[in-house]
């Protein structure tokens, strides 16, 4: 136990070099609606990231796709806001579209 105290209590020391982007649906006190599109069951969320990143060149970042993504949602049937977390750096770095 006296060990696991002083694991707890050790001050982090350097800069964070996490390399991740989040895209989720929704806000934390919003729902993440599920819906059906085209005959499919579907969230509402993949649904329209999926069109938007058709929509977009392959030099887009990850801010612009969450841009497009914004475009749609949220909505009056899906009042859920997509929310897009990283640095920076991260929020802008070019994506690279499989094809």
């Amino acid at each position: 136990m006296k060990r696991a105290r002083r694991v707890e209590n050790i001050t982090a020391r350097g800069k964070i070099r996490a390399a991740a982007v989040l895209l989720s649906g929704c806000k934390d006190e919003e729902y993440s609606y599920d819906a059906w599109f085209n005959e499919r069951p579907n969230g509402a969320f993949t649904y329209v990231a999926l069109q938007a990143l058709k929509a977009l060149p392959g030099t887009a970042t990850y801010k612009d796709w969450h841009k497009e993504i914004r475009k749609t949602l949220p909505n009056v049937r899906y009042p859920q806001t997509p929310q897009l977390s990283g640095s920076q750096n991260q929020r802008y770095k070019w994506r690279v579209l499989a094809e």
